[in-house]
């Protein structure tokens, strides 16, 4: 009797063809089994596994990636922050990574942030708590306009510095 495929619902949007090669029910079974485990029986797509493993990976290891856009090297472009703890007089730490944070703030421009003081961390608070208070989004891609100091903060309608009065 011949194999009936088996067919996902879903599109590779940059070959416009189907995103798995259609499967029978008796290779779907294997896969699900464990039986011959190989990503390449799943998807022959080198380019496209090497995406799906990415994306994986920047998932599951808790990085942040930035929105589409944004060049995550160029940290003029995504920024860079620094985050002290709210309870504590950091201006020792800061004195010994003061090297650092003058090359950073030199690369970031604009897009340095210093959370110091009220701004900085506060025990117990979790990721989420803290970057609300910052007013950064608490999911999806990072988008580097919502996580600026105050004085910098730029507008969604265009994209220009704002001076904010503390």
């Amino acid at each position: 009797m011949a194999a009936e495929w088996l067919y996902f619902n879903s599109v590779n949007a940059s070959r416009g063809e189907y995103a798995h090669e259609p499967l029978s029910a008796d290779e779907l079974a294997r896969l699900i089994l464990g039986e011959q485990p190989s990503p390449d029986r799943v998807d022959p797509d080198p380019e496209q596994r090497a995406a799906l493993r990415e994306r994986h990976l920047a998932d599951t290891s808790g990085a942040f990636r930035v929105k589409e856009g944004v060049d995550p090297t160029d940290l003029a472009q995504a920024g860079w922050a620094v985050i002290f703890p709210a309870t504590i007089d950091a201006a020792p730490i800061r004195e010994a990574l003061s090297e650092l944070l003058t090359w950073r703030q030199a690369q970031a421009g604009l897009r340095y942030r210093e959370c110091i003081g009220a701004q900085g961390y506060r025990p117990g608070e979790s990721k989420v708590a803290f970057l609300r208070r910052q007013g950064a989004a608490t999911g999806g891609p990072v988008d580097p306009d919502q996580f600026l100091p105050a004085a910098g903060r730029f507008t969604r309608r265009d994209s220009l510095p704002v001076s904010i009065s503390a």
